[in-house]
C-alpha cells in the first residue's frame, strides 16, 4: 500500500480545504478588484484598496505555508501536487495580480481610466515590502511555467496508479495560475519592470 492510497479521501479533502477557500475568495474577490481605477490625490478608496492588497498577500502566504506544512507532515505526493498547485494559484491571483488591479493599472491599460503615471515602485506593496515583492512576481511566471506542466504531469501519473482525488484539484489549480499569467493584465511584464 501507497503513502497515498493509505490517506482516505475525506482526510485528503479535509487537509486540502483550507487552500480551496482561500482559491475560492480570491475568485470571487477578483472581478471587484479588477474596477479600480487609478486614484489621484485624496483617495476615499484607499482603505479598501490597502485591504485588497493585504488580503491578496495574506493568500498568497497562507497557501504556501499550507504547502510546507503538508509536506512536514508527510501527507503523500497527491496533496502535495494539488497544496503545490494552489499556492501556484494564489500567488498568481493574490500576489501578482491583485496589487495590478488596485492600484488602477488594469483599467487604465484598457483604456477605461486617463493615464497616469504608474510607477511600481510608488505603489503598494512596494512600499510595503519593496524588491521582495517584485523578485516574487518575476520568479512566480519561471516557478509556474515551469511547475504547472510538471504539476499536472506528476499528478496524471498518481492518478494512473490510483490516487484519483487530487487530479482535478490540482488541473484546475494550474489552469488558474497559468490563465492569470496571460489574462487581465494588458502590459504587466512592461509595467513591473518600469
Amino acid at each position: 500500500m501507497t503513502r497515498d492510497s493509505a490517506i482516505p479521501s475525506v482526510t485528503f479533502a479535509r487537509s486540502s480545504l483550507p487552500q480551496i477557500v482561500v482559491i475560492a475568495i480570491l475568485l470571487l474577490l477578483a472581478p471587484y478588484a479588477m474596477t479600480f481605477h487609478p486614484a489621484g490625490g485624496a483617495d476615499a478608496t484607499s482603505t479598501v484598496r490597502v485591504l485588497m492588497v493585504v488580503v491578496g498577500l495574506l493568500a498568497a502566504i497562507v497557501n504556501l505555508s499550507l504547502f510546507i506544512v503538508g509536506v512536514r507532515r508527510h501527507y503523500g505526493t497527491a496533496h502535495y501536487l494539488v497544496t503545490a498547485s494552489a499556492a501556484l494559484a494564489a500567488f498568481a491571483i493574490g500576489w501578482r495580480c491583485f496589487p495590478y488591479w488596485v492600484a488602477g493599472v488594469y483599467q487604465m491599460d484598457l483604456g477605461a481610466a486617463p493615464w497616469m503615471d504608474m510607477d511600481p515602485k510608488r505603489l503598494m506593496p512596494m512600499i510595503w515590502i519593496g524588491e521582495l515583492w517584485r523578485l516574487g512576481v518575476l520568479l512566480l511566471g519561471l516557478v509556474t511555467f515551469v511547475g504547472a506542466p510538471i504539476l499536472i504531469g506528476f499528478s496524471v501519473r498518481t492518478a494512473w496508479l490510483g490516487g484519483r482525488s487530487q487530479l482535478g484539484y490540482t488541473i484546475a489549480f494550474c489552469a488558474i495560475a497559468i490563465s492569470f499569467h496571460f489574462l487581465f493584465q494588458h502590459d504587466y511584464m512592461g509595467w513591473i519592470m518600469d
